[in-house]
């Protein structure tokens, strides 16, 4: 019976279809292409060892198996017009309900065919590791790897010519590519675990999305086509970009590599980094503690750099706690990749989700513009680095060779999902750095230790950066690390306690421990205080701090707070500035480029009038700023010592700092009088961010090294013990405090543990525990899964458009000049760059405002149309403001405010 009538894909319109023969011959004629593009020799050679066979044979063999399950009366059936061409060659209809249909997926019925085959066609029996491997691996290939029970009673009962033409096909390509009997007993018993059968997947997953495109492989062909041209055809076409190759720095290369100033010298702790990385035989975790702004971004790329030589890697993942320090970060990567001296082309992704609002990404891409990996694979040729499109899609990001972006796309790799299996390939090549480590809370903990144990498990180089870490987070991140890096002969160690600091500790191959490198000329003496109150104290003691100059911050812990003081200040100080989370995405970028122009290295000249900034946690990481005077709500020791980090960041000319201000002053604000006899309040919105036990451990400690040291915590010579005392048990509070302290203490645990608990439910197993089928979750869909669990315990933020109905027509707000005049209701499609623009008036409304469904149909009643048939608009809200630039959504008053922000008011009942 003839095989040729079976097709695999249909296009609508005069697309037409393809043959199965010929999709299988297209994969598995571009699956060593791909593999060789995403991985490195050196690791392609890895995972060959650890598969136990011949890879080129393994991989073609899988690509040619993948879509066997597609000749089955299940799939056939999808397409009448194609499946009247089955019947009359004689394969038998088979009627089956719809729920049937969807159980016997093609993936699936390709698993269990090539188990069955196995068992006939080798010389004895497969083994029964292999047999599930080879189930995973071909029934995973859609993203969710099926369990393998009892073969389902449809494909029991399935006539014989079915399984017949599934078998002959294998046959077939048993003979297409040149395999021998040895080769298939080989296939039987194959000893592969786990981590090799992701990676695997993850390249028959990206073989089978690159064989699957119209654009790399047309349509129109037929028995007449040159199979071994058009292979080589849809390889050229496939672009996949180029990768990174290693250039490591030395000394007289340093300022250029970098972009840095002609006099900049490489400092004592980035050449500690390199000698540790040097030194280390093989991969490994090195955690590097300094002061902000003592050049732990140049020391992580220059590690980088050795690393990826030593070991064969071309590839690297950049990791930043939040979207602003990606953006700043990316700057910096590409600058430190343009002047490499080794690369040309390197596909180079921004990896969160306002990426696509990044001028210098966009850049990248030329006269085109990013797609989704359904799209066009076609990017300008000659740019260097080139940012591809294939990448750009939500679940390949990770696979571009160079990736700067937020670290949930790493916590990602951890958490259960469909195509999870690409995050693992994409890290599988590269050198994965870390940065703001301590930004990790509980929560993300969890996913975070997973995912260390696993790049142990890869044997995948990681760098982490931190102002500092208390010891127990230090020993918990190299102890996951080493557990996964056991086959490296990376074991469990017990780091010890070093009060030196900066700090380098490292776990690697036959070796671990710490380093104590020179700090170098960097001593900061910063004069720390309490303000006893609250809002209204830290405005009375901004104001008067304010007469006599200089650049102030006031840091507060919530947008409220931030936005209350705003308005206290309003009128009374000049150049008054406010930045948080809660404005529109364009408003938010423009100040914090106009913040970091004024305030940053180069802003001497800008400062000299004096301002005043007020924002929330988004200064304290990321953004280059540098105050003469900070105040700043109370919060976790170690998040005071980061936002002490934006204060006389930068070596200024003498006389550019006022004279009341030359010395570095930090003012705590947010908790009442405390002593001895009375433990200190902290104001709700405070604790709901922090918790109370952390806020307890944070003054307490402070205040006992203040008074010891007449007020003046130093850099770096005070910042260990104070982190570590902070943190460990043997830290007992005075008598007055101690049933404040308990209360705070059993809630802290209740909280741990449940956080523990909850992200526990939705993380990956253990690389030697379970099988593959574990990594699927009940729900079914991306969109269900990110609404079980996420690897933030943040609140659920919802995203919304705004904009304002005027004269009964929907508009831009009047700060969008561009779309002035332009109506945004219309019914046909709305304009390319109108859209564009208005996706940048974006901002997030507060979990805590949006807690019903009414409030959600509230709003989506204000949908336009237009706007679902744009890639930039397609299933964002509208917040459709009334002429005064307010509205009601269940029982609050949203209003925007160019200078404030979005305001959330709780209406009264």
């Amino acid at each position: 019976m003839n095989l040729d009538v079976f097709w695999a894909k249909f296009g609508d319109g005069s697309a037409g279809s393809l043959s199965l023969r010929q999709h299988l011959t297209d994969v598995s004629g571009v699956i060593l292409a791909v593999a060789h593009r995403l991985l490195p020799a050196a690791r392609y050679r890895l995972l060959e060892e650890r598969c136990g066979g011949d890879l080129d044979k393994i991989l073609r063999f899988a690509a040619w198996s993948h879509d066997v399950g597609k000749a089955s009366p299940w799939f056939q059936g999808k397409v009448p017009e194609l499946n009247d061409r089955v019947l009359d060659a004689g394969y038998p209809m088979v009627l089956s309900p719809p729920h049937e249909v969807r159980e016997m997926a093609h993936g699936l019925v390709s698993a269990y065919t090539v188990v069955d085959w196995l068992a006939v066609r080798a010389s004895r029996k497969p083994g029964r590791r292999a047999n599930r491997a080879w189930f995973s691996v071909l029934g995973g290939h859609h993203g969710a790897f099926p369990h393998m029970g009892m073969k389902p009673d449809p494909l029991v009962d399935e006539p014989e010519e079915w399984r017949d033409a599934r078998f002959r096909l294998l046959d077939l390509g048993v003979r297409r590519l040149g395999l021998t009997q040895e080769d298939i007993d080989s296939f039987a018993n194959l000893s592969w675990d786990i981590p090799d059968q992701v990676l695997v997947t993850g390249l028959l997953i990206s073989a089978d999305w690159v064989g699957s495109s119209e654009t790399n492989f047309p349509y129109d062909c037929d028995a007449a086509t040159d199979q071994e041209e058009r292979a080589a055809e849809g390889c050229r076409r496939m672009g996949l970009g180029g990768r990174w190759t290693p250039s490591p720095v030395d000394a007289a290369s340093f300022c250029h590599r970098f972009g840095l100033p002609a006099d900049a010298t490489v400092r004592p702790v980035q050449e500690a980094v390199v000698r540790t990385v040097r030194a280390m035989n093989g991969p490994g975790l090195v955690l590097v503690e300094d002061a902000t702004g003592g050049g732990k971004t140049e020391a992580a790329l220059m590690a980088a750099d050795v690393w990826a030589e030593q070991l064969g890697l071309d590839g690297v993942f950049f990791g930043q706690p939040t979207r602003v320090t990606s953006d700043a970060m990316f700057n910096r990567v590409l600058t430190w990749l343009e002047n490499s001296p080794e690369n040309g082309e390197v596909s180079t992704i921004l990896a969160h989700g306002k990426a696509q609002f990044n001028e210098s990404y966009l850049s990248l891409f030329g006269s085109a513009r990013p797609m989704n990996v359904y799209g066009s694979d076609v990017v300008d040729e000659g740019l260097s680095p080139e940012a591809n499109s294939w990448f750009r899609g939500r679940k390949t990001g990770l696979l571009a060779s160079v990736v700067v972006g937020t670290i949930d796309q790493l916590l990602f790799a951890a958490l259960k999902s469909k195509h999870v299996a690409l995050r693992h390939l994409g890290l599988f090549g590269k050198v994965v750095i870390l940065d703001e480590i301590h930004a990790a809370d509980d929560f993300m903990t969890v996913y975070l230790t997973r995912i260390l144990e696993w790049l142990g498990v890869y044997g995948v180089p990681v760098i982490a950066l931190s102002a500092t870490l208390p010891p127990e987070r230090r020993q918990k991140l190299a102890d996951a690390y080493a557990t996964g890096a056991s086959r490296f002969e990376i074991e469990h160690v017990e780091l010890e306690e070093n009060t030196g600091y900066p700090q380098i500790t490292w776990v690697g191959c036959d070796t671990s421990g710490s380093v104590l490198p020179d700090g170098g000329d960097r001593i900061r003496q910063t004069r720390v205080e309490f303000l006893p109150g609250d809002l209204e104290e830290m405005a009375e003691a901004v104001i008067t701090a304010a007469h006599t100059g200089g650049c102030i911050a006031a840091i507060c812990n919530t947008v409220s707070r931030a936005q209350q003081l705003f308005e206290l200040l309003d009128g009374k100080v000049d150049n008054l500035s406010l930045l948080h989370s809660r404005f529109l995405t364009d408003h938010r970028a423009g100040l914090e480029g106009e913040l970091v122009n004024a305030l940053g290295r180069g802003g001497e000249k800008a400062r000299r009038p004096g301002r005043v900034v007020i924002s929330t946690q988004v200064i304290e990481q990321g953004l280059d700023l540098d105050f003469d005077l900070m105040f700043s709500d109370v919060a976790p020791v170690d998040l005071l010592i980061q936002r002490m980090g934006r204060l006389h960041r930068h070596d200024f000319a003498p006389g550019v700092r006022p004279r009341d201000k030359v010395e570095a002053q930090f003012v705590i604000t947010g908790c009442s009088e405390f002593g001895d006899e009375r433990a200190p309040e902290f104001p709700r919105a405070i604790e709901a961010v922090y918790r109370r036990y952390r806020l307890l451990r944070s003054v307490l400690t402070l205040s006992r090294h203040l008074k010891a040291s007449s007020g003046i915590v130093e850099s770096p010579r005070d910042v260990v013990a104070l982190v570590s005392s902070a943190y460990e048990d043997a830290l007992i509070p005075p008598v007055a405090w101690e049933e404040v302290w308990s209360e705070a203490e059993s809630r802290e645990e209740v909280f741990r543990v449940g956080q523990e608990q909850k992200a526990r439910q939705f993380r990956l197993p253990q690389a030697d525990n379970g099988e593959l089928s574990t990594w699927s979750v009940a729900a079914t869909t991306d969109a269900e899964i990110e609404g079980l669990a996420q690897v933030r315990d943040a609140d659920d933020s919802v995203e919304v458009v705004v904009v304002q109905r005027i004269g009964g027509r929907i508009s831009a707000l009047p700060h969008v000049s561009e779309l002035d005049g332009v109506a945004l209701d219309e019914v046909m499609a709305i304009d390319v760059d109108h859209a564009r623009r208005l996706a940048q008036c974006t901002v997030r409304l507060p979990a805590w405002v949006m807690r019903t469904d009414a409030q959600f149909l509230e709003l989506e009643k204000d949908g336009q149309e237009s706007w679902q048939s744009s890639p930039w608009l397609k299933g964002v809200l509208p917040l459709v403001l009334d002429e005064r630039g307010e509205r009601t959504v269940g029982d609050w008053l949203l209003r925007y405010d160019n200078r404030l922000g979005l305001l959330c008011e709780r209406l009264k009942g």
